[in-house]
């Protein structure tokens, strides 16, 4: 059994932001990596007006290839987490209504034979 580490922690949190944020969940990515790279990168062109640079920033950071993949220090000090006005009010109330509708919409088609 692998043992965790740090980097696998903060691209477990990459990937769990991503999810939260799109409303989306990705499948693994032990498959066809170039097209799981490229559904991110969507998913993360989509989030911009939501999350803005230093969102996007921070998840980013949590993808990026072991050697350069980012520390739990640095996510705690990312201007992300310690500046409040990152936050766009408006697009996250978008985003909710978005996202609450596909969910209802997943949901829905699910218990239709």
């Amino acid at each position: 059994i692998p043992q965790p580490s740090e980097l696998a922690d903060v691209w477990a949190l990459g990937i769990t932001l991503l999810e939260l944020a799109s409303g989306a969940m990705f499948p693994e990515f032990d498959e066809d990596w170039q097209k799981r790279s490229g559904e991110i990168k969507t998913a993360m062109r989509v989030l911009k007006p939501i999350l803005g640079e230093d969102g996007l920033d921070l998840i980013a950071g949590c993808l990026e290839p072991q050697e350069k993949r980012s520390t739990l220090t640095d996510l705690l000090n990312h201007p992300f987490v310690t500046q409040s006005n990152t936050f766009n009010e408006a697009a996250f109330s978008q985003w909710v209504a978005t996202t609450a509708r596909k969910y209802t919409v997943r949901q829905v088609s699910k218990r239709t034979p």
